[in-house]
């Protein structure tokens, strides 16, 4: 009965005793010489005290660091800021003069003007133009292989517009008008369009903007293709971009030809030529000039208010010069004085640009 439990069939042991189980977990958990010599000692605890400084030398450096960044990308900006409007200056070169200025240098050699320097001057050249500034001149650059030149000689400043008439100026448009030379409907088509054009790089393509304010049949040359070029800049104006608007003292231009609002406000805009071009368009298809008397003799006294009467209420026909009559193009004229209408409306809000008049008046087929 005392043999020990090990020579007792393993069905028969219900448990351990506890002498020999308190020995085995003894065994079990008690370290050997070498484990409890080479064994590590437990760290000790940091105060609470000492974490919390490590915690708020966090923060400060967190903030200085948010700070730090900050001032260098202020000044990453400032420095790109400024490196980035010096390469747009050479780029675009010095800023633009916005005075009036020859925008395509035709003289370019001091020979191409020794001319003047002769005793006679401009006295041997033909004469092409008068106005209310001076007369117009034809010459030939010697060094442009035959290119024509129109020379204007300054004679007077320019006089108010009751002084300018008519009588000023005589061209091939005018000698169109009093019937000493014919021109047939494609011609004077021909010369619309290119006034057209011409308005039209003035007022948009060209910088600074230039508005002519005394465009009229007289101030318009013609070459021997007939092409228009405007002439006679002493009245024009350069706007700068910033601005909508001249503002002059006193009325400039040629009666007849005169928006009626700048008789009121001493403002010209680029609606005040658009309003000339439409007169202008209107003696193409007329064959009379503003100042022709027949227009003294109607109830408007006017040839744009006349114009507008008869293209609204009478018969359009009665406005077509009688030399054209039966050419086959009256309805490319009558088109033509529509625009000539879009033109000359009081509002000159309502009236179209340059731009607009060309493209309306290219539209037209013959």
């Amino acid at each position: 009965m005392n043999d020990p439990p090990s020579s007792l069939p393993a069905r028969y042991v219900f448990a351990e005793s506890p002498q020999r189980k308190n020995q085995s977990s003894s065994a079990a958990i008690a370290p050997s010489p070498s484990q409890s010599s080479n064994g590590r000692a437990l760290s000790p605890t940091t105060p609470p005290k000492k974490k919390h400084m490590r915690k708020r030398k966090k923060i400060v450096a967190a903030i200085l660091g948010l700070l730090a960044g900050i001032l260098a990308g202020s000044v990453s900006g400032v420095v790109f800021a400024l490196l980035f409007k010096l390469l747009m200056l050479l780029v675009k070169g010095r800023k633009r003069d916005t005075s009036l200025r020859i925008f395509s240098p035709m003289i370019k050699n001091h020979e191409d003007l020794a001319f003047l320097e002769k005793d006679d001057g401009l006295a041997s050249l033909p004469v092409i133009g008068r106005g209310g500034c001076g007369e117009v001149y034809k010459s030939v650059l010697p060094s442009s292989n035959g290119r024509e030149i129109a020379i204007k000689k300054i004679i007077q400043p320019a006089r108010d517009a009751e002084e300018l008439t008519e009588e000023d100026s005589k061209d091939c448009l005018r000698l169109v008008a009093e019937g000493k030379r014919e021109l047939d409907w494609l011609a004077r088509y021909k010369i619309a369009l290119g006034i057209a054009a011409g308005l039209e790089y003035l007022h948009m393509n060209h910088s600074p903007r230039i508005i002519h304010r005394d465009l009229k049949p007289a101030n318009v040359l013609l070459d021997d293709e007939m092409e228009a070029r405007i002439a006679d800049f002493g009245l024009a104006k350069a706007v700068p971009d910033a601005n909508t608007h001249v503002t002059t003292s006193n009325v400039a231009g040629t009666v007849g030809y005169i928006a009626p609002e700048y008789y009121q406000t001493f403002k010209f805009t680029d609606k005040c030529d658009m309003y000339s071009f439409g007169v202008v368009l209107g003696v193409l298809v007329i064959g009379k000039l503003p100042s022709d008397d027949y227009f003294q003799q109607t109830e408007e006294v006017s040839l744009v208010k006349w114009m507008r009467n008869l293209m609204t209420n009478g018969d359009p026909k009665r406005a077509i010069d009688k030399k054209m009559l039966g050419n086959g193009y009256e309805e490319q004229m009558m088109l033509v004085l529509k625009i000539a209408c879009f033109c000359t409306l009081d509002n000159p809000k309502e009236r179209p640009n340059s731009k607009d008049a060309r493209c309306m008046l290219s539209q037209i087929k013959h």
